[in-house]
């Protein structure tokens, strides 16, 4: 298949929940209903990273491959292309990659390098732990020290494989030349890492003492979680913030964009993106309990699926077309894109399961 094919039509990225609905063994909707024609045929469905890890942990968490396969193929018939965002010297810009090769391919790709996922998961519990769901941070803060040694044994690894192959052409003689001036200057940070994870850590179980951080953080702000659930489109996000501010006079000299994490901090170089600002307007949701999402408090695996819901969101930016099964994803979804002028169109797609 040519790309020419697909060019002109509108990109429509999927939920999971969206697959989960021409998979067996619910298979709640047949391929030839209503909505999988729309979606094979009017639009082009796009898929991310994060697609292919909710896949893969359907597999190891008790699923058989045939489970695993059976996403795949929803893919497949669907003609999605994969869609990914461009890294560049090691930081992620603001470009997709797109590709129409069989989703089996991007998916055997995905767990071929599923090993450096090790390297980022440590780091994403200390939003785990804000949310309370962490109680052995001794053990976080391990982890987190070790993960860095560990990542460092890994680039000098592949520095020294780099060396040792025969056929070098300019751009591997480029990086083999960068990392031999940048992974001794990582490794002379190293303790200045630790030092800040140690302290990092202590806070994190400092403030989670009495009870979880984020209920801590809405106590402060006094906030109501009915009076949150009645307010309606449009500005809802500026509705949250003068909601906020008048129940907590502190907040008055503040900005919303400086609450929300939003402005560029002083250490960085440059702004951030608008897809980074989804995930924070996501997280801060979820953090002031906005339809928050259930269970993340409690158990790694809610977690987990609430954080690829906010990639999915980040990704879904780039599209046409969001469609979800999943209301309160889908509300705060629509908020932070309705406050950062999104056009992508938020489709909750709601199906009767009652016999």
């Amino acid at each position: 298949m040519s790309e020419l094919e697909y060019l002109g039509k509108p990109l429509a990225y999927l939920d999971q929940n969206i697959l989960d609905l021409f998979t067996e063994p619910q298979c709640l909707l047949k391929k030839d209903s209503e909505l999988f024609n729309f979606l094979k045929n009017e639009v082009q469905v796009v898929y991310s990273p994060t697609t292919l890890e909710e896949i893969y942990r359907s597999v190891i968490n008790g699923k058989s491959s045939v489970y695993g396969l059976a996403f795949l193929d929803v893919l497949k018939e669907l003609n999605a292309h994969f869609i990914t965002l461009i890294t560049e010297n090691g930081e992620v810009t603001n470009t997709i990659f797109r590709s129409w090769e069989e989703p089996l391919i991007h998916f055997n790709q995905y767990v071929e390098n599923n090993y450096l996922n090790q390297f980022v998961h440590p780091l994403r519990n200390n939003l785990f732990a804000i949310f309370g769901g962490i109680k052995d941070f001794k053990k976080l803060e391990n982890e987190q020290i070790n993960n860095l040694n560990n990542l460092l044994i890994f680039l000098e690894s592949s520095l020294n494989f780099l060396e040792s192959c025969e056929d070098k052409d300019e751009y591997i003689l480029s990086e083999i030349e960068k990392y031999k001036v940048e992974i001794p200057k990582l490794r002379m940070q190293q303790k200045e890492y630790e030092s800040f994870v140690q302290l990092s850590i202590q806070h994190l179980e400092d403030v989670n003492k009495d009870q979880s951080a984020h209920r801590n953080f809405r106590d402060s702000l006094k906030i109501d979680l009915n009076n949150l659930k009645k307010i309606e489109f449009p500005n809802v996000l500026i509705q949250i913030w003068e909601m906020l501010q008048q129940n907590n006079i502190e907040l008055d000299n503040l900005e919303l964009d400086d609450f929300f994490q939003l402005k560029k901090r002083f250490n960085l170089e440059s702004d951030f993106y608008v897809f980074q600002k989804v995930n924070q307007i996501y997280t801060m949701l979820n953090m002031i309990g906005y339809y928050q999402d259930e269970g993340i408090h409690k158990k790694e695996k809610r977690f987990i699926a609430s954080f690829s819901d906010m990639s999915h969101a980040s990704y879904a930016c780039f599209c046409d077309y969001l469609f979800t099964r999943d209301k309160n994803f889908s509300l705060k979804v629509r908020v932070a894109y309705e406050y950062l002028s999104i056009a992508t169109q938020v489709v909750n797609i709601q199906i009767n399961t009652n016999p």
